[in-house]
């Protein structure tokens, strides 16, 4: 459009240079007229550009807005543009950072590892120069170069350095330990030496039978082996040393001394810095003396210790030798214990050197605190006596444990009642004034307070009792001290009667009537413990000294239920494996076999139960007996139950035949065969969990659909106490077709 004005008006200008002024007012109104119409043109124009291209109108929009959307991108672009570069010069920073710390962690380590090459050379400096000591026989300084050592490598190790050095250094280390201690070894044995004569070249012409040499408190020279070894040595390896040291003190010298009445002790100092103790052969000696000559050799072995090192030595020397001295004497003191009263007197001169030997062991460090038990032992010159006496009765208590567990007798309520005859109750002062029969009156007054169920024991038991009051019944009259020792030896009494009682079980017998007896004896000693004590004798004793056997009650009681509940377990099993062998009750009323395999293994049980009856009858309380019995006899039961309600559908024949087989060969027979004369229906019903279900059971296999309704009663008849809804459902459909009828019937039985 521009382009079109511009021409019209050089078109215009191009006239007018030509033409002269008259020409030119012409001419310029016909400008004039070419410029209107000018007008009028690009007004066609322009509403003919509207007319047919005003849809790029809005493109002009969207330009604008695009103009502005990329300055606004460019000002963000600035913007993230300024973030990254100074994130650029934040990551400068980071890095910068994290090499100081590269360089510091690399720089400590090199350190760490400066630290290192310094104590391995350390290490080595001090090892050379302890394996100088060594071969100067400078023992203790060669073992505290050594100990020093073993510490550097210790913190070497804690700076968890590994190299070919420190490992070779270790090596060096441990090898130069083992020098060290193989030569204190020598150096040990060439100043403390034994010589004992062997038993081949022994005979009664020689005068010593073993010695012992050891350097006195003075010798320096054995005080630098021991300080050296003291510090080289681990704990450990002390104890063994002095394990070692002390088994041979025992066997070569303390043993031979104390065991033979006659050998005796010569102590010798060949030279200054050396003592040496021999066993020598001689005449009898007092056992005063042989005393004396333990303080002796203790004395010796200790104090050839160094001081600052006795404490150490001797309280590991008394660990190891006290419980094997404390037996040597007092088996030595046992066989001098008096039987007369000239044997008393003298007796108490042993009891002074006794206690002479308690206060050296306190005195040389071999005992922490003050030792009397053998001391008592000297002093109480009347238990020794007891001693004798309780070693008797527990000699006779064996003998009598000993008799075989078939030897039985019977015993109950008039056995009971008659043993508790013999001995008058002490709970009261006042009852000590009461007759014999006031006492029986007691007794009788309450018949189930202390009556023990009629049964089979052991005679070996029931002596054993008597044994038990026997000697609890001579505390009374003794003092104090003798009366403990009485009681203790019963409890003996007690804990033998388990041990030997518990040996049965380790032979494997399957025969019942041993699981019985066992049973019953432990049941009639845990019977009889429970009074034997508190209730019997506590308060006739010396001083009240408290007296019971109820600890011991449930443990016996704990045995009789272990052995019992076996020899149950093991006929459970017979009663199974007879069952096991019966087949199922599908199709059984049209299978011969299967009908006599069953009354085969039925028959079995019953006659199996029945036989273990008739073991049982006399042997077990009444009440326990009729309990394993229907117990059994419930395990059977319920067996035939269950696999009665397994079957899914029974034909008439089936229903027939288990009617006919339940009723006869189990309900009836057991009845008529085997159930005791004086048991009820009842009692059998109560004893036998399983039996009245089994009626039930029997009732609905032979019933009609209204009767099995009638006795079910709406939930409340009998058949409803017994059977479960789904079991009595269950039977139904097995019984009956599926019919409306059967439906009804199921409806009823909610």
């Amino acid at each position: 459009m521009a382009a079109m004005v511009e021409e019209a008006r050089d078109l215009v200008s191009n006239i007018l240079r030509s033409c002269t002024n008259s020409e030119g007012l012409m001419l310029e109104e016909s400008i004039q007229r070419v410029l209107k119409r000018n007008n009028e043109l690009k007004m066609e124009v322009s509403g003919f550009l509207k007319k047919y291209y005003h849809e790029f109108l809005p493109m002009a929009d969207s330009s604008l807005s695009l103009e502005n959307r990329a300055r606004d991108i460019m000002t963000d672009t600035q913007r993230l543009t300024s973030l990254i570069e100074d994130n650029l010069n934040s990551q400068r920073l980071s890095d910068s950072a994290g090499k100081r710390q590269e360089g510091e962690a690399r720089l400590k380590e090199i350190t760490v590892t400066i630290s290192f090459v310094e104590s391995l050379l350390e290490v080595h400096k001090r090892l050379i120069k302890a394996r100088e000591e060594l071969k100067n026989s400078n023992y203790l300084r060669a073992a505290e170069l050594t100990e020093a050592v073993t510490e550097i490598m210790i913190e070497i190790r804690g700076l968890g350095c590994e190299a070919i050095v420190y490992r070779s250094l270790k090596e060096e280390l441990d090898l130069l330990k083992s020098d060290i201690k193989f030569s204190l070894y020598e150096e040990w044995n060439k100043m403390v030496t034994w010589t004992t004569l062997s038993s081949n070249n022994q005979s009664t012409d020689l005068a010593i039978l073993s010695s012992h040499t050891v350097p006195a408190e003075s010798c320096e020279d054995f005080e630098n082996v021991v300080l050296s070894l003291f510090t080289i040595l681990e704990e450990e390896e002390w104890k063994a040393r002095v394990k070692t040291y002390s088994q041979k003190l025992l066997e070569n010298i303390v043993k031979p001394l104390l065991t033979n009445g006659e050998h005796r002790l010569e102590v010798q100092s060949e030279r200054e810095d050396k003592i040496e103790m021999m066993i020598m052969t001689s005449p009898p000696v007092s056992i005063e003396d042989k005393l004396c000559s333990v303080i002796t050799i203790l004395t010796t072995v200790t104090k050839m210790i160094p001081l600052a090192h006795r404490p150490d030595w001797s309280s590991k020397l008394g660990k190891e030798i006290e419980p094997e001295l404390y037996l040597l004497v007092h088996s030595l003191l046992s066989q001098s214990s008096p039987k007369t009263a000239e044997e008393r007197t003298s007796y108490s001169m042993i009891s002074e050197t006794v206690l002479q030997l308690e206060e050296s062991f306190v005195e040389l460090g071999l005992v922490v605190s003050e030792y009397t038990s053998l001391s008592d032992y000297t002093k109480n010159v009347d238990t020794h006596i007891v001693n004798q006496q309780c070693q008797d009765i527990l000699d006779h208590a064996r003998l009598i444990l000993t008799r075989p567990l078939y030897e039985t007798t019977a015993v109950g309520g008039a056995d009971t009642t008659e043993l508790l005859k013999k001995f008058k109750f002490r709970a009261e002062p006042q009852q000590k004034e009461l007759e014999q029969h006031q006492v029986e009156a007691d007794i009788s007054s309450f018949p189930f307070s202390f009556l023990f169920p009629c049964c089979l024991i052991s005679s070996s038991t029931k002596d054993l009792i008597a044994l038990l009051y026997d000697t609890l019944s001579k505390c009374e009259s003794t003092s104090a001290a003798t009366a403990s020792q009485m009681y203790i030896t019963s409890r003996d009494m007690v804990d033998l009667f388990i041990a030997l009682s518990q040996s049965y079980c380790l032979t494997g017998e399957s025969d019942p009537l041993v699981s019985v007896l066992q049973h019953n004896n432990y049941m009639y000693v845990s019977h009889h413990l429970l009074i034997i004590g508190r209730h019997q004798f506590s308060s006739g004793l010396p001083g009240k000294a408290p007296m019971t056997f109820i600890d011991f009650v449930p443990q016996l009681r704990r045995l009789a239920e272990s052995c019992f509940l076996a020899e149950m377990g093991s006929q459970t099993s017979v009663i199974e494996s007879f069952l096991k062998s019966s087949p199922s009750f599908n199709d059984i009323g049209s299978d011969p076999d299967k009908q006599e395999s069953l009354t085969l293994a039925v028959c079995q049980s019953l006659n199996h139960i029945a036989s273990l009856s008739k073991t049982f009858s006399n042997a077990l309380p009444d009440e326990l007996h009729k309990r394993c019995k229907y117990g059994l006899l419930n395990l059977l039961v319920s067996e035939l139950i269950e696999r009665t309600l397994s079957v899914e559908d029974f034909s008439v024949d089936d229903s027939n035949f288990l009617y006919t087989f339940l009723s006869s060969n189990v309900l009836e027979k057991w009845s008529v065969d085997h159930r005791g004369r004086d048991e009820t229906e009842e009692a059998v019903a109560d004893l036998c969990t399983s039996w009245e279900k089994l009626k039930e059971l029997v009732f609905v296999l032979k019933a009609e659909q209204e009767d099995i309704v009638s006795r079910w009663g709406k939930g409340e008849g009998p058949l409803s106490k017994h059977m479960s809804v789904p079991e009595v459902k269950h039977l139904i459909r097995a019984s009956f077709k599926n019919t409306s009828r059967r439906a009804e019937t199921l409806a009823k039985i909610t």
